[in-house]
């Protein structure tokens, strides 16, 4: 069951009202193995198309956050995936997650790579972590991946990616190409 404290908490440390609306919604996800996963959402104020999107915690310790165009529906799937793998083995900054899911690869997604804050300016001042009822939480940010992107990283380390991102201007929040 979704906490509301630790809810309220999320939704303040990531909730800075020039970025993002003040309203936010919460949503749950119901997964294969029967476990709920909560997040919550904001529309952004600096493009229309995108929203900010936060897991809720209800079992494990990371807060996954990102700012897409995508559909948010997916977005919250996949964040969900991200939970169900944190309950397997451990969800690290650096950490790439592979996805095997038609409605990303349709876009040319295969995964998504976990970040610290500054990859969305929006997002910088977040804390890295968030304690509440003295249990420290961590926020990790995503990325969608392209299957370049992912050999990039594979073959030449995270150094290299970022770099790529750096020189292709890649538009962290974009989701993807739709194959036609």
């Amino acid at each position: 069951m979704i906490s509301s404290v630790i809810a309220k908490r999320v939704i303040a440390a990531i909730g800075d009202d020039s970025y993002f609306e003040d309203s936010w919604t919460l949503f749950h996800v119901e997964t294969d193995n029967a476990r709920k996963h909560y997040s919550a959402m904001s529309q952004c104020k600096f493009d229309e198309n995108a929203h900010v999107i936060v897991s809720i915690p209800t079992i494990g310790t990371n807060i996954y956050v990102t700012i897409s165009e995508g559909d948010p529906g997916l977005v919250r799937r996949v964040m969900s995936t991200l939970e169900d793998i944190e309950m397997e083995s451990s969800v690290n900054l650096g950490n790439v997650a592979l996805l095997a899911d038609p409605d990303l690869t349709v876009r040319e997604i295969c995964g998504v790579i976990l970040l610290s804050s500054d990859i969305f300016n929006a997002l910088e001042y977040v804390p890295n972590t968030l304690t509440v009822d003295k249990v420290k939480y961590t926020f990790l940010y995503f990325v969608f991946l392209t299957a370049v992107e992912h050999e990039m990283w594979k073959k030449s380390g995270h150094d290299a990616l970022m770099k790529y991102f750096f020189e292709n201007k890649k538009d962290v929040i974009q989701f993807g190409e739709e194959i036609q």
